[in-house]
This record gives C-alpha cells, structure tokens and sequence, in this order.
C-alpha cells in the first residue's frame, strides 16, 4: 500500500502532538516568569519531536490505522460477470459433428447438478474440451478417453431421463470412434427430373436426366460422392454411377444437381453417399 494511504492515522497523531505543544506553550507564555516560561516550552517542544519520531517509528511498523479512522463500508458487490460454461475450452473451437456435440446435453446436466459439477466429471470435461479443439484426426482417440469419463457421472445420477441421455452420449461416441467416417454421411432426398419434372425411372430409360439429391454429413467433414446403381426390373444391376459432391462439411447438407445418364433397361435407382478419392479434384459451388 501506499504512503498516502497510511498518512491519515500518522496525520492524525502529529495533529494531537502540534495541539498539546501548542496548548502548554501558551499556558506557559502567560502565566509564568519569562524565563522558566521558555524553559518549559523548550521542553515541551523536545518532547514533541521526540513523540513526532515515535510516531514515524510507529507507522513504519503498520501500529496506525491504516485508514486513518475513516468510517469502513462494506465493498461494493462486485459486478456479476457470466462465466463461460466449464465444458467451452478458451482456444480456436472447431466445429464438432453433430454426433458427439452435446452441449445441450450438459447445459441440462448443468442444470441437474445445480451448476456446479462434481468432482468426477472433471475427466469428461477436460476431454470434451479437447475435442473441440483438436483435429479431426484426433479426434478419435479423445472420443474414447470422454466415453469412459462418462461412467463415473452416470453412477452419481438417479433421474431415468438424465441416465438415458447419458446412455446415449455413450453409444454415440462409441458409434463416432467406430466409423470411418463414411456412415455418418446420408443422401437425405432425391429425385430425377425430366424438364423440371420429377419422373420415375422407367420413362426416362437411354434419355439424360437431371438429379437432384441433399447430402448430409453429421461426421467431420470429409470429400463425398454419390453413388447411382440402376436395376431392371429383376432387381439385376445395370449400371452403377459416381457422381462428385464435393467437400461436405460438419453439420452441413449439400445439393447435388447434375445430368446423368438413365440406362434403357433400367426400371428402378438407389442412392447412398460414397468417400471420395481424396486426389479427385471438384470445383464446389
């Protein structure tokens, strides 16, 4: 602290010693002889710089009331700050697959251990955080470390809801450790076209036909293309065909509008997402 923040309390002793000195002088001016008068105020006034040394003596050793009597107050509240939540790490987020993103999931565990996590939770949170800074090639490694700090929360729950969703966080992060990837990719819809109208396989067969599909990708994010296998009517293929989506990215859907061609015999198309070569070139759009 502060010289000045101390001077108040010694401020206030040298004043008193000033006022006695001052007082007896004056009392000895009037009433006594002039000699034995200035004998006296003499020493009176040695006495005072005597008790004005003591007193410095005395600050330096912190004896003074540091706030030199002025009336304490209480400290202000300090102004409430919203902390960030204990599994959102302080570096770069990158974005994780939908699969194993559970911040809804803790906010409401949040919520269930009143705001404040025990103590066996600290191995879950600090590898979650990790997650979500971490490469898309390590992840995978992490995933299986935050599986198996799952295990001492679930045994501290006895709410059935809570437990299944912590259950499923389980399975979820075992499904993203197991896949390659791939199988978290999905051709959500559909359709061939002909002039702008949707129709069915058998009235465009030897014609060009347009498609339209939305792919969507709950894993990282990873090249994609779209596979086609035609079959006639016996369900025997005819023809299969790749077609380039491109880079789809985490927690992303992409459009794939393209010509393709439809085999003569062919009466019926399936669709399913593919990995693409990852030296396969796409401009994306």
């Amino acid at each position: 602290m502060a010289d000045g923040d101390r001077t108040p309390g010694l401020g206030a002793f040298l004043v008193l010693v000033l006022v006695v000195t001052s007082s007896f002088v004056i009392v000895f001016q009037q009433t006594l002889p002039e000699a034995v008068a200035t004998t006296l105020s003499w020493v009176v006034i040695g006495v005072s710089a005597v008790s004005a040394m003591m007193g410095f003596v005395l600050e330096a050793l912190s004896y003074f009331d540091r706030d030199g009597g002025a009336e304490r107050t209480a400290p202000a509240d300090p102004t409430p700050t919203t902390s960030s939540r204990p599994w959102v790490p302080d570096g770069d987020v990158k974005p994780l697959p939908p699969l194993i993103n559970f911040d809804d999931e803790l906010e409401q565990l949040y919520d269930y251990f009143d705001g404040e996590f025990p103590s066996q939770a600290e191995t879950f949170l600090e590898g979650y955080k990790r997650m979500k800074t971490a490469d898309r090639g390590q992840r995978g490694t992490i995933a299986s470390d935050v599986r198996a700090g799952l295990n001492p929360i679930i045994v501290l729950v006895d709410d059935p809801e809570v437990e299944s969703m912590l259950s499923q966080m389980g399975e979820d992060l075992f499904a993203y450790v197991k896949t390659d990837g791939a199988e978290l990719v999905s051709v959500d819809r559909y359709a061939l076209y002909d002039d702008g109208k949707k129709a069915p396989v058998d009235e465009l067969q030897g014609r060009q036909a347009r498609i339209r599909a939305s792919v969507s990708n709950d894993g990282e994010s990873m090249k994609t293309d779209v596979l086609l296998r035609f079959t006639d009517g016996d369900g025997i293929e005819v023809k299969r065909t790749k077609l380039p989506v491109g880079e789809v990215p985490t927690a992303a859907t992409k459009e794939l509008n393209t010509q393709v061609y439809v085999p003569s015999v062919a009466s019926s198309v399936t669709v399913s997402p593919v990995p693409a070569a990852a030296s396969r070139e796409v401009l994306d759009m």
